[in-house]
């Protein structure tokens, strides 16, 4: 399954829609303003349930947020996404949750990124941003049925929001 993310340029509230490679929209996402709070995207369904929330933590270095589901009520975080520490070019993240943990690797630059399952080592989803294009564009490739599709749509718009968006 192949998801595109199209995030628009200019805007002080991200809202946009991802769609499938057939322009089938499978989830919207909704993003606070950072300047005030700790930073907040929820992931929808298209019929406007949420499906997962990320929320960031208070962090000097490197980026973590907990991740929480409504059928967990909520109030307790269900999985962690965290930076690496990482060498010259590579960029590396790690989420776990009780399933227990995938690692994300990329290049220096950010633009190609791969997605696997960290115990076994196999490749869960692939990442690539578009080049010389005006607003983010990413081709988000999952290539493991068994993962759920808005966890790894997670994983992309953490790396975005790390890596081209600003910290």
């Amino acid at each position: 399954m192949k998801l595109l993310i199209k995030q628009k340029y200019f805007s002080f509230r991200d809202k946009f829609t991802i769609t499938d490679e057939n322009g089938q929209p499978w989830f919207y996402v909704e993003g606070n303003i950072p300047f005030f709070s700790r930073k907040k995207i929820h992931i929808y369904d298209m019929n406007n349930n949420e499906v997962l929330m990320l929320q960031s933590r208070f962090t000097f270095m490197f980026m973590k947020f907990d991740f929480f589901r409504p059928a967990s009520g909520m109030d307790q975080p269900v999985g962690l996404f965290k930076e690496k520490m990482h060498f010259p070019f590579t960029r590396r993240f790690r989420y776990s949750d009780e399933n227990g943990e995938i690692a994300i690797s990329g290049s220096f630059i950010g633009y190609n990124w791969k997605i696997k399952d960290a115990a076994t080592k196999a490749l869960c989803g692939t990442l690539n941003k578009k080049f010389f294009k005006i607003a983010d564009t990413y081709t988000l490739d999952i290539t493991d049925d068994t993962k759920d599709p808005a966890l790894m749509l997670a994983f992309a718009l953490l790396i975005d929001l790390r890596h081209h968006t600003g910290h």
